[in-house]
């Protein structure tokens, strides 16, 4: 599936309604979910409950998709958020790849199993931090939605690509393999990322069992950060995709890890935004995001963006 990036999806409206032309209900109605699962991306936390279900495509001379009576309670459904021109032109050039167009809707999947609110990640306004679990069933939901969004990471081709005889790490793991490291920069650099903006990492509370026994490298502490309990900071891109394949490699996949239990939301949080932030740049929408981001104030710590 793909649909023209129109003159209309090249410049960013708010306050218009979108229509889908499509030759088919099935065209449209993947076109929507692309769209869908783009607002994900573009907001990096879960649709609301009434925004997220029964959006469905809809004209006079539709097929009996359902039964009438459903059919015609949901065909008036509509979504209305500020976000959804940006996550059209997400689409329409998410579309163009099919890599791409299963980037996005991974990353949807990801953050449906679990994903965290902004305000929820906002020190200044969440009145508690996200705890870890002692139930079986969130330590899956965890490590899947890990997989998820790392598994994005590879639809776009930016994983870390190592092997037992070239290994990412040397000298006990204390260091980059250069050869490693070089190699993946070059993708990114050829996938239009930016090497020298750094990642937000959200770390809070003394660490868990996960975080101690392999840290992240911080390049600076951000702004809000302060105190045992939030130490949010700025990580180098390089070393945030190592992260999460580390999480991805060695606690997430290949059955129950012993360090599995130790997953926190925020870890969960951190792999996604390492994906967003891929999946918006290979898009070219990183720095206009950004930049209508800034043009609506906001008071606090900043959308989970830098």
């Amino acid at each position: 599936m793909s649909f023209n990036e129109t003159a209309a999806t090249k410049t960013y409206h708010e306050g218009r309604e979108v229509v889908l032309s499509a030759p088919s209900w099935v065209a449209a109605q993947r076109a929507l979910d692309l769209i869908r699962a783009g607002l994900t991306v573009i907001r990096s936390e879960p649709m609301p409950f009434d925004a997220d279900e029964q959006l469905i495509a809809w004209n006079e001379e539709e097929p009996e998709v359902k039964d009438r009576e459903a059919f015609d309670a949901q065909r008036t459904h509509g979504l209305r958020i500020n976000s959804v021109p940006m996550a059209c032109l997400l689409a329409a050039r998410a579309s163009t790849r099919r890599e791409w167009h299963y980037a996005v809707i991974k990353y949807r999947f990801s953050v449906r199993l679990y994903g965290a609110f902004v305000v929820d990640l906002d020190p200044f306004r969440s009145r508690r931090h996200l705890q870890l679990s002692r139930f079986a069933e969130d330590h899956v939901t965890f490590a899947h939605a890990i997989l998820a969004a790392y598994s994005a990471i590879e639809d776009l081709g930016l994983e870390l690509r190592a092997s037992r005889g070239t290994p990412s790490r040397i000298n006990n793991g204390r260091e980059w393999n250069p050869v490693v490291k070089k190699e993946l920069e070059d993708r990114l650099s050829a996938a239009g990322v930016a090497l020298t903006e750094p990642v937000l990492w959200t770390i809070r509370g003394s660490g868990t069992t996960v975080h101690k026994r392999r840290p992240v490298p911080v390049i600076s502490p951000a702004r809000w950060a302060g105190g045992l309990m939030v130490r949010d900071s700025h990580v180098a891109l390089v070393d945030a995709i190592a992260q999460a394949d580390w999480f991805r490699d060695k606690i997430a996949a290949h059955g129950v890890q012993r360090l599995t239990p130790s997953l926190s939301p925020y870890d969960v949080v951190n792999v996604q935004h390492v994906a967003r932030r891929l999946i918006m740049e290979a898009l070219g929408l990183w720095r206009r995001w950004q930049g209508a981001s800034r043009r609506q104030p906001r008071a606090g710590r900043p959308r989970h963006s830098s």
